[in-house]
């Protein structure tokens, strides 16, 4: 080789070492390294992954003042789901539509009640109720069943029952009240005087007083409402106005109508139904009248009393079809007799004599009228409804009949 290929070989050789930088040492083994997040094979990326958890919305307040109506707690009936239910067997309540109502009160808010009369399957069934309501949409919805304990044997007979179940308070509005999915009534909560009514005029209406009626339900304590028929003028309002027991023990309701003075209104009589709770009564015998005119009484106190032997005794027509047993769900059983029919004329007072169960368990009620001879009355029949209480019964079968005709029986 001439030495201008040596030098030329050596120039190549210096400039890639020049090039190829310092080589990296390899270490013996890889257990001697400890590598750092950032050197491994794997690298965690960063920054790491956020998990976004989305926040639940939350109504929102309303505005200062803005009204709110908060949903009114709904006072105990004690027809509520108990304690145990659950080793009981469900059962069905046979509800009577045609003789169940809503009542409501006159106050304001309105106070409603639900009349429930029916039957169960037999003495050993107790009757259930839940409420549900959804004021947005205006309904109230009842469910209504029975338990039993699936062990006991009962004798196979319909057990009537009268039950009165508060709804609690609402404002003024139209509600639908619904039985296990049918419609038990529609009804009004603004039949009290409203703010306002000073600028209209009254008007009167026409109470049909054949047709409307008191009702009476409840062991020991009655409560009480009235169903009023009539017609009022087609575009006018009913007003109710309630005025509580006095001195007398009576009861006056003052009815009529209120309508826009400036309002085109046709000449049509409109048709109204309204049921008016009265209240929980405990003692005492009340005297209901509807615009001057008696409606019916009730009470506890239907016994003969001091001064009859006075009186002129008359004729209680007792309406069998439409009177009843209601037994409580305590121990021992509670019964009364709810009785429903007409006495003479409006003088005619109510008499009912209780006997005690003879032998065979029977129980015979006496029921007749009193009126004083030198009263003038109105030949006119006065409908009654009376809730008569037969006291407590041990263990047994007992059979009520009322002046001779079977009214009923029961399993103590």
């Amino acid at each position: 080789m001439n030495g201008k290929s040596i030098s030329l070989l050596m120039t190549l050789v210096l400039l890639l070492a020049a090039c190829g930088g310092k080589t990296p040492s390899v270490p013996a083994s890889n257990t001697d390294v400890v590598r750092s997040p950032a050197a491994t094979s794997l690298a965690t990326a960063y920054p790491e992954p956020i998990v976004t958890t989305p926040i639940p919305e939350i109504p929102s307040y309303p505005a200062p003042a803005t009204p709110v109506i908060a949903s009114p707690a709904i006072p105990l009936s004690g027809y509520e789901p108990q304690t145990g239910d659950e080793k009981l067997a469900r059962g069905p309540a046979f509800l009577d539509l045609a003789t169940s109502f809503i009542a409501v009160t006159t106050a304001q808010p309105s106070q409603a009640n639900a009349i429930l009369q029916g039957n169960l399957t037999d003495a050993c069934h107790h009757l259930r109720v839940v409420i549900s309501k959804s004021e947005q949409e205006h309904t109230i919805s009842l469910e209504v069943y029975s338990m039993a304990d699936p062990s006991k044997v009962c004798a196979a007979m319909l057990q009537p029952f009268s039950a009165s179940i508060p709804l609690g308070n609402y404002p003024t509005g139209m509600y639908t009240v619904l039985v296990n999915g049918e419609k038990l009534a529609e009804i009004s909560t603004d039949y009290a005087p409203q703010p306002g009514d000073d600028q209209l005029i009254h008007g009167e209406v026409s109470i049909d007083m054949q047709n409307s009626q008191l009702v009476t339900t409840g062991i020991g304590t009655i409560q009480a409402s009235v169903i009023l028929k009539g017609t009022k003028p087609g575009c006018h309002q009913l007003r109710v106005v309630v005025n509580q027991q006095d001195e007398e023990n009576e009861i006056n309701l003052e009815v009529y109508s209120v309508g826009d003075p400036k309002a085109i209104c046709t000449a049509v009589l409109q048709p109204f139904e309204a049921s008016i709770y009265l209240g929980s009564f405990s003692s005492g015998h009340i005297l209901v009248h509807v615009n001057g005119e008696v409606l019916g009484e009730f009470g506890l106190d239907y016994e003969p009393q001091p001064g009859d032997d006075r009186l002129t005794r008359g004729k209680a027509f007792v309406d069998l079809e439409n009177s009843q047993l209601i037994t409580s769900l305590t121990r021992p059983i509670q019964v009364e007799a709810l009785l429903r029919g007409s006495l003479p004329d409006p003088c005619h007072q109510l008499r009912v004599v209780v006997s005690a169960p003879d032998a065979s368990n029977k129980i015979n009620l006496e029921v007749y009228s009193l009126v004083d001879p030198a009263v003038t009355c109105t030949t006119v029949l006065k409908p009654f409804d009376a809730t008569i209480s037969l006291g407590a019964y041990p263990k047994g079968h007992y059979i009520v009949d009322m002046n001779g005709e079977l009214l009923g029986e029961f399993d103590g």
